[in-house]
């Protein structure tokens, strides 16, 4: 869909907690082509909650992507993509 896009750098965002076992999140980043103007802006959020186990997270993620001129904190999405649930596994180091 951006074919002019190359790899790009870390996005950055925000987390919450908004319970016990419960977080919501945010990040942003941008897609550049090879001469560094913005092709889209991207950003995500979704919700975090710790399982029971202590070591599995449920993660849920809805993507939005804007178009250089849009703005991303006030505007329409250009599309959303819902990126469903994923589960995360951790470990305790001893």
């Amino acid at each position: 869909m951006f074919p002019t896009a190359v790899p790009g750098g870390s996005d950055k965002g925000v987390w919450k907690r908004t319970g016990g076992n419960t977080f919501n999140y945010s990040f942003m980043g941008i897609a550049v082509d090879s001469s560094n103007a913005i092709v889209w802006i991207g950003k995500t959020s979704g919700t975090i909650t710790m399982l029971a186990d202590c070591k599995t997270e449920k993660i849920t993620a809805v993507m939005a992507v804007y178009l250089p001129t849009d703005n991303p904190f006030e505007g329409e999405p250009y599309f959303e993509l819902d990126l469903g649930e994923v589960y995360a596994y951790g470990y305790t180091l001893r």
